[in-house]
């Protein structure tokens, strides 16, 4: 099966309005050996995206967790949007060409599913990407079933195999189950922890 890991970091809640900021996607064939396969069983993708004219005025307004995007996201600062950001067009081009190798969009039997933490959140903002780009394909590329590994944390919880913790959020979860999360916020450090999460949810579940 395919699928593929996604973290975003973004400067709004609001898919409609806001933007990616930056996009990781770790693309995973579970039928394939990586020391075989190669990129055709498992590769990263990663950028910074610059989605303005100049600098907007809430960059260094604290949100409602009262952070700036600096301070909840201390690697993306203006000046490496500025200077490592490439524009939402390049963005959505770049990520189609490294999905469009791995996937034919006119199979319909070759598809990815959509993995993340909190997918729904993730997917809305990839959804709008395709749609800013006048793109009405993108499950040509993916399954309309996401996998959420927020809900198997509750599913894991449902069935006794994991606590209730004071929040739920990656990092919090990452440190109940002992895995290592360098740089929470950080697209690229999410998404290979939440891979890690969901691996280790599915043994304490008994599904692998």
């Amino acid at each position: 099966m395919k699928l593929v890991w996604i973290d975003i970091e973004s400067d709004s809640l609001d898919h409609e309005t806001g933007h990616i900021l930056e996009l990781a996607a770790l693309y995973e064939d579970t039928n394939l050996n990586y020391q075989e396969h190669g990129d055709k069983a498992k590769a990263l993708f990663h950028k910074f995206c610059n989605p303005y004219t100049e600098k907007p005025d809430f960059w260094d307004v604290p949100g409602n967790d009262g952070k700036t995007i600096t301070e909840r996201s201390p690697h993306l600062t203006w000046e490496r949007i500025q200077s490592e950001g490439i524009s939402e067009n390049d963005l959505y081009k770049e990520f189609l060409d490294f999905l469009a190798v791995r996937i034919e969009n006119f199979n319909k039997h070759d598809k990815a599913v959509f993995a993340a933490y909190n997918a729904k959140f993730y997917n809305q903002f990839i959804r709008e990407l395709w749609k800013r780009n006048d793109d009405k394909y993108f499950e040509s590329y993916f399954l309309s079933a996401n996998l959420d590994i927020l809900s198997t944390v509750a599913l894991a919880i449902a069935r006794g195999v994991m606590p209730p913790l004071i929040r739920h959020s990656l990092d919090v979860v990452c440190d109940h189950l002992g895995i290592e999360l360098k740089d929470a916020h950080a697209a690229t450090s999410d998404i290979i922890a939440s891979r890690k999460a969901q691996l280790k949810l599915e043994k304490l579940l008994g599904i692998r």
